[in-house]
């Protein structure tokens, strides 16, 4: 199986500097968006330190990359990045991953023991194409033979669109261009 890796970068910043509408944060790897602290944000301003203390207590994620939507919290920027890590170590192909946890409405407040089982049961493989998914799968389970004359006439791709993808079957785009083929939950 082909690993992926994704890289998860948060740009953390402070948040009533964003409110008072300047931008105060800085890009730091997934894993460590909990560390970041306010006065490590705010060192060398001119702002007193009780006012950036008091005013300025919150950080949050304003901009991230390998994330996918939304702005969240540095910890759980973090979290998702140990749960990428997790999988990374367990030989996931993080970017069917990726595909999976988008299909699938969402992962935060997760971790990846919880979604281990799910995401392997949920996904078949990588395939160059649906139809190629579908030749592979008849011949696989039995249902064409090798020596079977009819499979010449067969057209995959419509046997994708009305057997596979109604409500059974489901694939996504890989970075090569390839599909991750996945069954419905």
């Amino acid at each position: 199986m082909t690993t992926t890796t994704i890289e998860l970068r948060a740009w953390v910043g402070c948040l009533g500097c964003y409110n008072d509408g300047n931008l105060v944060g800085k890009w730091v790897d997934g894993i460590e968006a909990e560390n970041v602290t306010i006065a490590e944000l705010h060192e060398g301003d001119r702002i007193p330190k009780n006012i950036y203390t008091e005013m300025h207590e919150e950080l949050w994620c304003f901009d991230h990359e390998g994330y996918g939507g939304g702005e969240f919290s540095p910890m759980e920027a973090t979290r998702i990045a140990r749960y990428f890590e997790e999988a990374e170590s367990d030989g996931v192909d993080l970017g069917a991953l990726r595909a999976w946890i988008d299909n699938e409405s969402g992962y935060r407040g997760k971790d990846w023991a919880d979604d281990r089982d799910s995401f392997g049961d949920d996904f078949y493989g990588t395939y160059g194409s649906e139809k190629e998914f579908a030749e592979s799968f008849a011949y696989d389970t039995g249902q064409i033979s090798d020596d079977s004359p009819l499979s010449s006439y067969i057209d995959w791709e419509r046997v994708w669109e009305s057997d596979f993808h109604c409500d059974s079957w489901w694939s996504a785009k890989t970075a090569d261009y390839d599909v991750y083929i996945f069954r419905s939950s």
